[in-house]
């Protein structure tokens, strides 16, 4: 008995000790260790409940979610936490950070039978709802979150992001502002107001918000800088503020930035970042990032690299782009991205890195730098003459249009960005066209509607993958006399290869300071009111296309007045 009690002691005095290296290292901030020794805490006594208790609450101060939930779980079935919502709300936070939505559903329907209504249950409901979706359940429970106390912020700030989510940016900015009235000090609200500001135009607003933050965060560690530096960029290149908005887009791959805005691939290197230093025989891995339409676009200032440097240039690209950059890009040795998914890494056959949105940061600083940008896409000659051919022959006194209407994605939100193939009426039926497909996807059906309603004929090639096969596209493009598009990636595609094309888009970044789009020449850009549908443009891209007709016209009628003299 005697023995046990000294083990028991010497166990207790272990624990004690712990304690106090825990309670010192969350003094001075010193996480990892905090978290050792409550671990440590634990292995001595797996029920100690204030090593629990401060363990769980340290992983949600932390986001440590996944290491959060198994904790949680065990936590809420002990006795003397059942009656503290507190637990029950981080572990609802944590499924929903880790998109475990079922799992919270269920524990949403145990608080429900063992607390009465609280702000805590219904923010989880509200948020909930914003994670799903179901943005009808999360303006009605963020309306209760503001009756049950209109006093607290966190009702009104879910009020406007389940607005904002279904574009009614107004009344958004209301329930924004009035959060942040609330609450001055939360980050959070002060970014999504200055999210509305943008959408609604009002981008001077929304950079004093940004501006604000980083003074703020100097001594405020909830503002997240690196989020703000990168959304900041976008009002800055809205605005032509070029150099400070590629300074600040640099801070894109920071983990401050939800993934979901992140610029990717966040790939990992050995070899440092390429600074714009001459090369001096060393090798430089140029990669892509971002989706295809950014990628075209940023190719844009490939030849502004290959003056400076004209050789030991890698490219990689996607990899549908290959062969084609290649042959644009001939002293260029171009390959599809090469990098380990799970470990970001790949093997370093080169001395310096950049990511190829960097060099707008190196190269394009003010907006006179792009009047010199030039297409840059080189497609197979032999094909574009095939294609040319059979237009001619087909149809000669036409002006071939090429169309794109919508994107492969449509919900709420961005049908406004888009159009219906029907809303083309007046140009599918117009006699001076001859209509050809840019639309990749399963559209055939609508496709055929408009062919039987009409009365015409959309011309298009079934042997050609208009999503995958970019060389057969490009050609087609190259042939075209004009290209008609929404925002999609083949709004870029066809200034890249030199045609001329007509762009119908919501407000962009891309604008870059002006009422264009100036990336690349023979771009008629059309912009909606901020919060306008891209369909109310259709009437200027129709006039527009008028002009190529008369062109047309003119050119035929010189054509055959030159025949006819030829033949006297």
């Amino acid at each position: 008995m005697r023995n046990l009690n000294k083990t028991m002691n010497l166990k207790e005095k272990k624990i004690l000790s712990f304690i106090v290296k825990a309670q010192s290292a969350e003094k001075n901030r010193q996480y990892d260790d905090l978290i050792n020794a409550l671990k440590k805490i634990q292995e001595l006594d797996p029920n100690h409940l204030w090593a629990q208790t401060k363990l769980f609450v340290t992983f949600y101060e932390l986001s440590k979610y996944e290491e959060l939930i198994p904790l949680g779980k065990k936590l809420i079935k002990i006795d003397a936490n059942t009656n503290d919502i507190k637990y029950y709300y981080y572990l609802g936070e944590a499924f929903l950070k880790t998109n475990r939505l079922a799992d919270l559903e269920s524990l949403l329907i145990s608080m429900r039978e063992r607390f009465d209504v609280t702000r805590l249950l219904l923010l989880l409901e509200s948020n909930l709802a914003l994670a799903k979706g179901d943005n009808d359940i999360a303006v009605k429970v963020a309306l209760e979150l503001i009756k049950f106390d209109p006093t607290w912020s966190g009702g009104f700030n879910n009020l406007g992001t389940a607005l904002s989510d279904m574009s009614m940016y107004e009344p958004a900015g209301v329930a924004f502002d009035t959060a942040l009235k609330l609450e001055p000090s939360n980050p959070d609200t002060a970014v999504n107001l200055a999210y509305v500001h943008a959408k609604l135009g009002r981008h001077k607003e929304a950079v004093a918000l940004y501006e604000d933050l980083l003074k703020r965060s100097l001594t405020d560690a909830k503002v997240k800088t690196g989020a703000i530096k990168f959304f900041l960029s976008f009002e800055q290149l809205q605005l032509g503020n070029l150099a400070d908005a590629w300074q600040n887009y640099e801070a894109g791959f920071s983990p401050d930035v939800r993934a979901a805005s992140r610029r990717n691939p966040a790939r990992q290197f050995k070899a440092p970042q390429w600074q714009g230093e001459p090369l001096s025989g060393r090798r430089l891995l140029v990669w892509r990032e971002q989706g295809l339409g950014d990628e075209l676009m940023f190719l844009s200032a490939m030849p502004n690299l290959l003056e400076q440097e004209p050789s030991n240039i890698i490219l990689e690209c996607d990899n549908r782009l290959v062969n084609i950059l290649q042959r644009s890009f001939p002293n260029v040795a171009v390959r599809q991205q090469n990098y380990n998914p799970s470990s970001m890494q790949s093997k370093e056959d080169y001395e310096y890195q950049v990511p190829l949105a960097t060099l707008l940061g190196l190269y394009r600083k003010d907006i006179s730098d792009f009047s010199n940008s030039k297409p840059y896409i080189v497609p197979l000659q032999k094909d574009v003459d095939e294609v040319a051919k059979y237009f001619k022959k087909s149809f000669s006194s036409k002006v071939n249009v090429g169309i794109c209407w919508r994107s492969g994605t449509l919900n709420l939100t961005r049908n406004k960005n888009y159009t219906n193939l029907s809303d083309w009426a007046e140009l599918l039926s117009n006699p001076n066209v001859n209509i050809i497909n840019l639309q990749y996807g399963d559209c055939e059906s609508e496709i055929q509607a408009a062919e039987k309603t009409l009365g015409i004929r959309i011309h298009r090639w079934p042997d050609l993958d208009l999503k995958n096969d970019f060389e057969g596209v490009f050609a087609v493009m190259k042939a075209l006399d004009v290209i008609v598009t929404v925002g999609t990636a083949v709004s870029a595609m066809g200034p890249a290869v030199g045609t001329p094309t007509i762009r119908l888009s919501p407000p962009s970044w891309s604008c870059l300071g002006t009422d264009g789009w100036p990336w690349l020449p023979n771009v008629h850009q059309y912009w909606t009111e901020p919060e306008g549908s891209v369909g109310d443009l259709i009437p200027l891209a129709l006039a527009k296309v008028n002009e190529f007709i008369e062109e047309k016209r003119s050119e035929n009628a010189i054509t055959a007045t030159t025949s006819a003299a030829g033949e006297a």
